[in-house]
C-alpha cells in the first residue's frame, strides 16, 4: 500500500511494462528493444523518453481526459 511513498524506479518499470504489454505487445518490444530491461543510465533516460512519448500519444488519442504528462 506504500508502494509509492518514496520514489520506487523498480516498480515504476515493472507496472509501465505490464500496462504497455497488455496495451500492445508488439509496439512495446519494437519501442522498448533498446531500453528494456533497464541495465543502466542511459536506458532508464530511453526507457522515461520512450514512455512519455507514448503516453501523450495515448491523451492525444482520448482527447487528453483532463490529465497532463511530465517527465520526471
Amino acid at each position: 500500500p506504500n508502494m509509492f511513498d518514496k520514489p520506487n524506479k523498480d516498480a515504476f518499470y515493472i507496472i509501465t511494462v505490464y500496462l504497455l504489454k497488455k496495451l500492445n505487445p508488439t509496439r512495446f518490444h519494437e519501442a522498448y528493444r533498446n531500453c528494456w530491461p533497464v541495465l543502466n543510465h542511459k536506458a532508464d533516460a530511453e526507457f522515461r523518453k520512450t514512455t512519455c512519448a507514448w503516453l501523450r500519444e495515448i491523451m492525444e488519442q482520448t482527447a487528453n481526459a483532463g490529465i497532463k504528462v511530465v517527465a520526471s
